[in-house]
Formats: C-alpha cells, sequence, structure tokens
C-alpha cells in the first residue's frame, strides 16, 4: 500500500484533506483478484430462480497515514480468470471529491427524469423473465433506449421504446432522459477510458477505444439520429430500478458493457466465479457481461434494514455484437440509400477528376517532349 503523510490533529482542513487522499487511493491502490472458476450455471437453476449466498468482495483498505487515525476507504479492484489471466471485470469509484459530488447532483436529476419516463413512456418486454423476478417486472420496468435489431436481423432501428410511437409525452421523457445520461457518460465515464492512469486494461480500453472510433461511426450511417440519443459509448442503455435478480448472460452484446450502480449499495453477484462484487453508489463497473454469468440483488445491510428496492438505480450500457460485426440489416430506410447514394456519386466524380488530371499531365508531357525534339541544334 502506497504510503502518503498527512499532517497530524483533527481539524476541519485535515479531515477535507484525508477524504481528497481517500478518493487517490481508491485509483493508486487498486486491488486485483485471481479468481477459479467454481461452478457452471445450468439452465435448471435458471428456471428454478435460484438464490445464491456468496463471499462478498469490497476491496476496502486501511489507510497508512502518519500521526493521524487511520480510515477505512475503498478502492477500485478488477478481477481476472486464473486460468486464461484475461481480465473480466473492472469496478471505479469516483476518481475525486469534486466528482463524487458532481455525479451525485447529476443523479438526482437523472432519477427525476426516469420517474417521468415511468409516469408516460411504455415498456416492450425484452425476454425480461431472464433478467428479473416477476414481481420485479411488475414494479419496475426493465426499457431499452437505443438501436435494435429485430429478431430476423431483418431491420435496425431506434427500439420502440425510444420512438414512443402515439405517446407525445412519453416521447419527451424519454429523449431527456437520453440526453441527460449521454451527457453523465461524457463526463464520468468516459474519463476512465481516456485516462491512461485511470487503471482501466489495456484490453478493455482498446475495445471501447475501437467502438466509439470505428464501430459506432459505422452504426450511426444505419440508424439516424443515432447521436443524438445515444454516447459513442454504447449503442443502447437499459435503466431500470431495483435489480436484475435473475442469473444470466447477455450473449447477443460485445465486448465491453457497463454498468453503472446509482442510489443504493448493491451486490453484483458472479455464481461461476462463487462470489459477489460490492457495489457503492456512483461506482462504474465495466465487465464481459457477454461470457460472464451474473445478476444484481439488494445489498444485505439494506435487506436488514427494510430498504425500498426502488431506491437502487442502475443503468446497463451495452454495444450489440451486430453491430461490432457490421451485418448489415436487410432493410434500410430512405435517408441511408439518399447518403449512400451520394457517397457513391461523389466517389464517382472524385475518380473521374483524378482522371482527368492524369491525362491532362499525360497530354502536357507529350507536347514538352515533341518541343524538346524539334528544337535547333
Amino acid at each position: 500500500m502506497t504510503y502518503i503523510p498527512v499532517p497530524g490533529g483533527t481539524s476541519q482542513a485535515d479531515q477535507k484533506r484525508i477524504k481528497r487522499l481517500q478518493y487517490s487511493l481508491a485509483s493508486i491502490n487498486a486491488k486485483t483478484y485471481t479468481l477459479d472458476k467454481q461452478y457452471k450455471v445450468m439452465e435448471k437453476d435458471r428456471q428454478a430462480k435460484c438464490s445464491w449466498t456468496l463471499p462478498i468482495i469490497t476491496g476496502q483498505a486501511i489507510t497508512s497515514f502518519d500521526d493521524c487515525k487511520n480510515t477505512v476507504y475503498t478502492r477500485n479492484i478488477s478481477l481476472q480468470d486464473s486460468k486464461t489471466r484475461n481480465v473480466f471485470l473492472q469496478r471505479f469509484c469516483p476518481a475525486t471529491e469534486s466528482a463524487a459530488s458532481s455525479m451525485t447532483k447529476s443523479y438526482s436529476k437523472g432519477a427525476t427524469l426516469f420517474r417521468k419516463v415511468m409516469e408516460t413512456a411504455k415498456c416492450k418486454k425484452h425476454k425480461a423473465d431472464t433478467r428479473q423476478t416477476v414481481d420485479q417486472q411488475q414494479h419496475f420496468p426493465h426499457y431499452h433506449f437505443g438501436i435494435w435489431y429485430d429478431k430476423m436481423m431483418v431491420s435496425l432501428t431506434l427500439s420502440e421504446e425510444t420512438q414512443q410511437p402515439g405517446r407525445e409525452e412519453g416521447r419527451q421523457a424519454v429523449a431527456e432522459f437520453c440526453i441527460w445520461f449521454k451527457e453523465f457518460t461524457r463526463k464520468f465515464v468516459l474519463p476512465i477510458i481516456k485516462n491512461g492512469h485511470s487503471g482501466l486494461c489495456d484490453t478493455f480500453r482498446s475495445e471501447l477505444q475501437e467502438r466509439m472510433d470505428v464501430h459506432f461511426p459505422w452504426a450511426e450511417k444505419q440508424v439516424d439520429d443515432l447521436d443524438r440519443y445515444c454516447h459513442p459509448l454504447y449503442s443502447t442503455i437499459s435503466p431500470f430500478l431495483g435489480f436484475s435478480s435473475n442469473v444470466h448472460k447477455d450473449v447477443k452484446d460485445a465486448d465491453v458493457s457497463i454498468l453503472v450502480n446509482l442510489g443504493q449499495h448493491a451486490l453484483l453477484q458472479l455464481p461461476e466465479y462463487g462470489i459477489a462484487v460490492e457495489l457503492q453508489p456512483q461506482d462504474i463497473v465495466m465487465f464481459l457481461s457477454n461470457s460472464v454469468e451474473h445478476l444484481t440483488v439488494q445489498h444485505p445491510a439494506h435487506v436488514k434494514a427494510r430498504s425500498d428496492p426502488g431506491e437502487c438505480m442502475a443503468i446497463s450500457c451495452f454495444f450489440r455484437k451486430g453491430l461490432q460485426q457490421q451485418r448489415e440489416p436487410k432493410k434500410h430506410n430512405h435517408t441511408y440509400y439518399a447518403r449512400k447514394a451520394e457517397e457513391e456519386q461523389e466517389a464517382e466524380r472524385q475518380a473521374a477528376s483524378k482522371k482527368r488530371r492524369v491525362e491532362q499531365c499525360g497530354e502536357a508531357g507529350g507536347l514538352a517532349s515533341g518541343a524538346v525534339k524539334k528544337s535547333p541544334e
């Protein structure tokens, strides 16, 4: 653990300094856990809606201050598979006290906007029984905002929940929430990728950077206004209150998914590895949701206190595999064909212009050569 001397005393200034250092230590003293796969989740386990009691990884540590009372703080953590040595999950706390304060204020606005969504916007079921219990489906709708392939990969459009056909109030509420979260992502998630000292592993950073540079721009060409609803780090977001509570893998999503936990402590359980990861409000998790069985449940402390599950808000951000593989839908909208025709005809004009320049250069060269031959000796 890194040793950082702190002035003695318990003055208010010292307390503020200690608190600031705790945020720094979360990154400086990040902890990596190497885990064995212990159990294979069978289909019967999902159907039985198994309840898991697992050891909890908190990432907590104790400061090593000089002449000052030591305190407990929470480190960023990484989980890697013992056989492959590949990282499959990373959890990040806010980088600074200022960032934590800003996230709290932003969440307050986001929670208000999401309540409006729940009051006015219709939610279409997307196999929600694999994510939520029946009781949760009734109380906490599981929305999907962004773009979506249909079942046969025929079309690729903004999801019905995003467009809210026939629901003017719902359409406005969804748009306002999506714009809020896009800005939240820019301020609090993007810096983890852009900051080389954040602790994000090289593999995750490479995947996410390629998504922003290559795959999202391709998706933008397929679907109008995608960039108005989504940040380039994701093609779809799924905000919900409460917890998923049913073990699952998101097999149609590409590496890497992002989970933002807000409002209440929670547990992200990983049954295959026999552990659960504690999530604090404002924690951001990046993990391979497409290959690791997982579920979220209420934290035992909140269960004991009988806290309302609806006080926990989570937002799952993902990018569909079909988009990463650039799988063309069979049907496109009118603007796609107009854009395609424009690009093709512009390419033809540039090719013709280049050909003319080459021909003109050739003619000029021929004239110059003839002039040299006819010159007097």
